[in-house]
């Protein structure tokens, strides 16, 4: 049987694993940021509870500097307001029990 009268209608394998190692990498490299524009809007919402309960617990004052709220030692902020993130998205802190509105 002669080589060059072989049909070549079909994909090697080298290059189908070629393929998939490409399509493989952009949904890795797509993936991983599609996280990290959303890393600021649920990481507010673990440090928001976490230092809620951290002033609840200890009672005391406790100061979440990076977006001037103040929790009182019930737990509670002192004034309402809406933090806006990206991709439209917003929180909004309500005043007395300090539970979080999400839009």
């Amino acid at each position: 049987m002669d080589v060059h009268t072989l049909n070549r209608k079909g994909f090697t394998l080298l290059e189908m694993c070629v393929v998939v190692f490409i399509i493989s990498l952009l949904t890795v490299v797509m993936h991983a940021g599609v996280f990290h524009l959303d890393s600021a809007y649920y990481g507010f919402y673990d440090q928001y509870l976490f230092l809620q309960s951290q002033a609840m617990t200890s009672h005391t004052r406790v100061n979440f500097d990076t977006y001037s709220i103040t929790f009182n030692e019930k737990g509670n902020i002192k004034q309402a307001r809406t933090i806006s993130f990206e991709r439209h998205r917003t929180i909004i802190l309500e005043l007395g029990g300090g539970r979080l509105v999400y839009q």
